[in-house]
């Protein structure tokens, strides 16, 4: 299967349990990567050893860490002067500073964010220890 060859045509649904990677265009295959470091594609089992295992749980943990962070960031861009802006006081130009100074904020964050970067490094080292995949 060569259904983890590229992240650019790949969808992730990051559930409780499990992470799901499947094609962007429709189609029926599907790999789910548990938090325990197993693998199943299409709903079949793949047999790994510890190693591809550890990689699994190390996946799995890498896509809930950066769900995570993702989710604060979307937060804290959706703050920018929603408060203040109800202020007869507020005008076009707080807003603009306020935008400055919370993207700049943001952008702190998302440059510490650099386990996208962790995650096609393991995404890479499962793709060629697992046949299957």
């Amino acid at each position: 299967m060569n259904l983890i060859d590229s992240n650019e045509d790949l969808r992730f649904s990051i559930h409780p349990e499990y992470v799901r990677i499947y094609p962007k265009h429709t189609s029926s295959e599907d790999v789910k990567i548990y938090q325990y470091g197993r693998i199943f594609i299409n709903n079949q089992q793949i047999k790994l050893n510890t190693y591809e295992e550890g990689l699994s749980v190390e996946y799995f943990i890498t896509c809930d860490i950066m769900e995570k962070e993702i989710e604060i960031l979307v937060d804290k861009a959706a703050d920018i002067g929603v408060l203040r802006m109800l202020s007869p006081f507020y005008d076009a130009d707080d807003l603009e500073e306020d935008i400055e100074i919370k993207s700049s904020d943001i952008e702190a964050k998302a440059d510490e964010l650099e386990l996208s970067n962790k995650l096609e490094k393991i995404h890479k080292r499962l793709k060629m220890q697992v046949d299957a995949l």
